[in-house]
C-alpha cells in the first residue's frame, strides 16, 4: 500500500471521535471463505494510524456491510525478524479493537505486514530471521484473533527504478529490458508461512487466509505456481501510477486504459489498469486469484513550468522544461475527502473518455500554483468494477477505508465514493437494494 513507511500522527482527524459503538462480541465460529459462490471479494485497508484504541470513527454498520475482507495495517518487519507495531498505531489495543469491530460485523480480518524491498528482503532472504519473522507472524494473529495474513512487500524482486523503465537510464541498464529477477527469498517465505498458518484455525476461518498487495513488476513470481497457489487472494495496488520520473509527462494515478498513448521519453506504453492486468493474467496468475486496486487518495502535480498555455502543469499528457512536484518527491498526498474539501469546484472537473478517469484542472496566474488532480469518482469507480466483473477476475482491494469520509457532511453524503462501490458491486442484481 501508499505510502510504506507512516507518521503516527492522526489524533487531529480522531479529536471529534467523542462515542464509537461497542465493538465486542462473541467470537464467530463459522468459516467465511474468500469469494465463496463467485461472489467478488471487496478487501478494504484499515490502517491502525487512522483509529484509536477504542475509536474507528468512519466505521459504521453500513461501511462494513459492503466489505467481505479487512486488512488491519500494518506492522514492519524489523532486521532481526520481529515486527515493529508502534509506527502504524498497531499495538496491542488498536489490534484488540479492530479485530472486535470487525467480528461483530461478521467479517475476517487480516494482520497486514508492510515494507520497502530495502527494509524487507534481508529478513526474508536470511533462513533465520525468515524463521523469526513467521514466528511473529503466526503469534500476533493467534494472540490478537486475526483471520489471516497479508504481505505487502514494495517491490518483492528488486528495489524500485532497479529495472523497468520507470525512472532508470535502459542505456546503462540493458539487462532490465527483458529480464526481471526472482526473490527466491520471498517464495521460501510464502511456502513457509503457508505450512505455518495451516496448523491453525482462527475466529472466522478454518484455513487461515494469506493474501499479498503486488506491483505490477512483480506479477512475472506470482505467477509461478509454487507462489501463487498458496495465496487466497493477490491484489494488484493498479494505483500511484506516475511521477515526473515516468517519461517526463503527466499521467493519471489510475487510468483504466492508456488508448496507446506512450511515454515519450522510453517509447513505453503509458501505466493502465489494463496493462497490469493483463500482464499479471499473461504470466500465470489465475484470474480468479487475482483482485484490482481501487485508490480513494488523490494525486496531485503542482507547478512546473515550461508547459504550453498554461505555463504550469494543469492535464493529463503534458510535458514541461521545469519538472513539476508530485508526491513520488514529497509534494502532499491527499485523501478523496481533503481534495473534496480543499480543491473540488465544478469548473474545475474533467473527464478523460479514453482513460476512463475524472481530474481536476486548476489553472491559476503564473505556474506555482497550477495543478493537475487524479483521483477516483463514481464513474471511474463503475467502470473499474465493470472490468472486474468482464475479466471474471476475483475482486478488488480498497485503499484505504478512511480516506473519503466527510463528518461534515450530511449523512447520505458522508461515504460517497463507499456508496459508489457498493452500488457498481450490485448493479445488475435482483434486490441489490440492501434496504429492501
Amino acid at each position: 500500500m501508499k505510502p510504506l513507511v507512516y507518521n503516527f500522527g492522526f489524533s487531529i482527524m480522531l479529536l471529534g471521535c467523542l462515542c464509537c459503538f461497542s465493538c465486542q462480541s462473541e467470537k464467530a465460529a463459522a468459516s467465511h471463505d474468500t469469494n465463496v459462490s463467485g461472489t467478488l471479494w471487496v478487501t478494504g485497508y484499515l490502517p491502525g494510524y487512522r483509529h484509536t484504541d477504542s475509536c474507528i470513527p468512519f466505521m459504521t454498520a453500513d461501511d462494513y456491510e459492503f466489505l467481505t475482507h479487512i486488512i488491519h495495517h500494518a506492522g514492519i518487519p524489523n532486521a532481526d525478524g520481529s515486527i515493529d507495531n508502534d509506527q502504524n498505531n498497531m499495538r496491542p489495543p488498536a489490534r484488540k479493537m479492530a479485530v472486535a469491530s470487525a467480528h461483530a460485523a461478521g467479517k475476517p480480518i487480516l494482520y497486514g505486514v508492510v515494507g520497502a524491498y530495502p527494509v524487507f528482503n534481508p529478513v526474508i532472504a536470511n533462513p533465520e530471521t525468515r524463521r523469526v519473522f513467521i514466528h511473529h507472524l503466526i503469534s500476533t494473529m493467534i494472540e490478537s484473533g486475526y483471520d489471516g495474513i497479508d504481505l505487502d512487500m514494495e517491490p518483492v524482486c528488486a528495489p524500485f527504478g532497479s529495472f523497468g523503465y520507470k525512472g532508470v537510464d535502459l542505456s546503462r541498464h540493458p539487462e532490465y529490458k527483458t529480464e526481471f529477477p526472482i526473490n527466491h527469498g520471498y517464495i521460501s517465505l510464502v511456502k513457509e508461512l503457508r505450512q505455518e498458518l495451516d496448523r491453525h484455525s482462527t475466529p472466522m476461518q478454518k484455513r487461515p487466509l494469506l493474501t499479498a498487495a503486488i506491483t505490477w513488476r512483480d506479477c512475472h513470481i506470482f505467477g509461478r505456481k509454487e507462489v501463487h497457489s498458496h495465496f487466497d487472494q493477490i491484489n494488484l495496488m493498479s494505483y500511484d501510477m506516475c511521477g515526473p520520473q515516468d517519461g517526463e509527462v503527466t499521467w493519471f494515478d489510475s487510468p483504466l486504459a492508456n488508448g496507446g498513448f506512450t511515454f515519450p521519453k522510453y517509447k513505453k506504453p503509458a501505466y493502465s489498469i489494463e496493462m497490469f492486468v493483463y500482464d499479471c493474467l499473461r504470466a500465470g496468475i489465475p484470474a480468479k486469484k487475482l483482485g484490482i486496486g481501487i485508490s480513494l487518495d488523490a494525486l496531485a502535480w503542482k507547478g512546473g513550468d515550461g508547459v504550453s498555455i498554461t505555463s504550469g502543469v494543469t492535464k493529463p499528457r503534458q510535458s514541461w522544461t521545469v519538472a513539476p512536484i508530485h508526491p513520488h518527491d514529497g509534494a502532499p498526498r491527499y485523501t478523496y475527502a481533503e481534495m473534496m474539501e480543499n480543491f473540488f469546484t465544478p469548473q474545475f472537473y474533467h473527464w478523460d473518455e479514453i482513460a476512463k478517469s475524472p481530474y481536476l484542472s486548476i489553472d491559476l496566474p503564473g505556474s506555482s500554483g497550477d495543478m493537475f488532480i487524479s483521483y477516483n469518482d463514481e464513474s471511474s469507480i463503475k467502470a473499474k468494477i465493470e472490468f472486474v466483473k468482464n475479466q471474471k477476475l476475483g475482486g478488488c482491494i480498497i485503499w484505504e477505508l478512511s480516506a473519503d469520509y466527510r463528518p461534515d457532511q450530511p449523512a447520505e453524503k458522508q461515504r460517497p465514493l463507499r456508496e459508489s462501490i457498493e452500488e457498481a458491486l450490485t448493479a445488475g442484481k435482483e434486490g441489490s437494494n440492501k434496504n429492501e
